[in-house]
Order: C-alpha cells, then sequence, then structure tokens
C-alpha cells in the first residue's frame, strides 16, 4: 500500500470519529423538533412529546388538548369535505340538476344533524352542531333564491340549457355523437346572434328587463362560455372525428357569446 493510500485512509477515520462525536453530543429532538435532555422537561414545563428519539409521547399532554376540542369536529370536516366533492362533479352554475343535487345533500344532512342530541355533546360541539345547521339552511335559501333568479333571466338566456346539458353529459361519461354536437352549437350560434340583433333593435320580449337581471344574466352568459369550452377542450385534439366537426361550430359559438355579452353590457350598463 502507498504512502498516499495510508493518508487516505487516515484522514477518513478521522472524519468518522469526528462525526460519531458530534452526534453523541447532540441532544435528542421531540417530535415538535424541540430539544429535551433525555427525554424530560418540554417548554413550559410540560412533558416533552419524545416520539421522534425512540420514546411515548405524553399522554396526559394530549388528552389535555383534545378535551377542549368540539365532539362535533370530525362531523364538520366530513360536511365540508362532501360538499366540495359535490361542486368539482357537478361544475355547471346554476344547472338545475346541481341545485336539486344539492338540496338533497342539504337535506340529508339536515335530517342526520337531527338525529344527535345536543345534551350528549360538549359546549363545543353545540356551538358547532347550531352552526352547521345554520349553514345548512341557508344553503338551502340559497337554492331558492337562485331558482328565482334563473327564471327572472331566462328570457335573456333561453340556450342555457343547451351548454349546460353538453357538460352534463360528458361528466356522466356518455358517448358524444360530434356530428349531432356540430349541428347543436350551430343551432344555438344562431340562436344568440337572432338575440344579439333583438336586443340591438330594442325588441319587446326585454322590456321588463332590470340592470340587475341583465347584469347576472351577462355573468351566466360568461359562466357559460367558460362551461362550453371545458367540454370542447375534453374531446378537441383527443378525438379527430370530434375536432373535425365540431373545433369550427365551437370557435363561432365562443365568438357569439362573447359578443352577445357585450350587447347585453351596451344595453344595460352598470
Amino acid at each position: 500500500m502507498t504512502k498516499r493510500a495510508v493518508g487516505t485512509i487516515q484522514r477518513s477515520a478521522a472524519m468518522v470519529l469526528v462525526a460519531l462525536a458530534a452526534l453523541a453530543a447532540a441532544e435528542p429532538v421531540d417530535a415538535q423538533g424541540r430539544g429535551g435532555r433525555g427525554g424530560r422537561g418540554g417548554r413550559g414545563g410540560q412533558p416533552a412529546d419524545t416520539t421522534g428519539a425512540g420514546g411515548a409521547p405524553s399522554l396526559v399532554a394530549m388528552i389535555a388538548r383534545d378535551s377542549a376540542r368540539s365532539d362535533m369536529r370530525v362531523v364538520m370536516l366530513r360536511f365540508e369535505e362532501d360538499r366540495d366533492a359535490l361542486a368539482r362533479r357537478y361544475d355547471v352554475p346554476y344547472s338545475p340538476v346541481l341545485r336539486e343535487r344539492r338540496r338533497t345533500f342539504y337535506n340529508g344532512w339536515l335530517d342526520r344533524l337531527a338525529e344527535v342530541d345536543p345534551a350528549t355533546l360538549n359546549e363545543a360541539g353545540r356551538a358547532d352542531q347550531a352552526a352547521l345547521r345554520d349553514t345548512i339552511r341557508a344553503g338551502l335559501a340559497w337554492l331558492d333564491v337562485q331558482e328565482r333568479e334563473v327564471a327572472e333571466m331566462t328570457p335573456l338566456v333561453p340556450f342555457a340549457r343547451t351548454i349546460e346539458r353538453l357538460q352534463e353529459r360528458r361528466r356522466d361519461r356518455l358517448d358524444v355523437d360530434a356530428e349531432e354536437a356540430a349541428r347543436t352549437l350551430d343551432r344555438t350560434r344562431r340562436e344568440v346572434e337572432r338575440l344579439t340583433a333583438a336586443l340591438a333593435a330594442s325588441a319587446p320580449e326585454f322590456r321588463a328587463m332590470t340592470p340587475a337581471i341583465a347584469t347576472r344574466a351577462r355573468e351566466y352568459v360568461s359562466s357559460l362560455g367558460e362551461t362550453l369550452d371545458r367540454w370542447h377542450s375534453m374531446y378537441d385534439g383527443f378525438d379527430p372525428l370530434f375536432t373535425w366537426w365540431v373545433r369550427k361550430p365551437h370557435e363561432e359559438l365562443a365568438a357569439a357569446l362573447e359578443a352577445y355579452g357585450a350587447a347585453i353590457q351596451q344595453r344595460w350598463p352598470g
């Protein structure tokens, strides 16, 4: 063995010894990342949680922290997760399918909530139970409001369900007939262009429309354009037949919707 090789081995051994000495001097760290000696004495005189150092956590500290929590915390989390999942699955704003599904969801939760005796809950749990009941009732009331708003906007957006059904069928994993879809978009474009011309001519069918309703309708038209784009993007470029039939009708309808929204804005500025 050469002198150079021996020197290299000696230096490596020295580095290992230094590292081992540093580890031996280091204090164990509990699960919260705090230093402690021998697993004793966390901050504030609380027992250290030494799980990360191979010991057991302080059960007294865990029980003390948990006793102040609401008995309803798991229920609240489940409600929020289910509501969010519902919104992801039914992603067409103002759709009657979405309203009906939400109404069923809220009523089901309201019935289940009535089965929970408040006397069996701690103080925080009773407060959460009351808050959840209020949230559900507010959600049901909002569905009634939205239903009235849709009825008010219908004269300006009579084509809405045609676009909404396209996305709803996609979310239901139903096959799409590309040629028929192209015809549907073309018919809808002609209807939107007719309405745009009627607005410009101050047609009597819109005399009962108020600026507030028109503003909501303009936002509705914008959301329908976004729904149309989401539907189209799922097939365009992946299905050659769909791309051939639908790309141009989609572009024309999207442009017509944008022009119609601008026409509503011009007729009822605000």
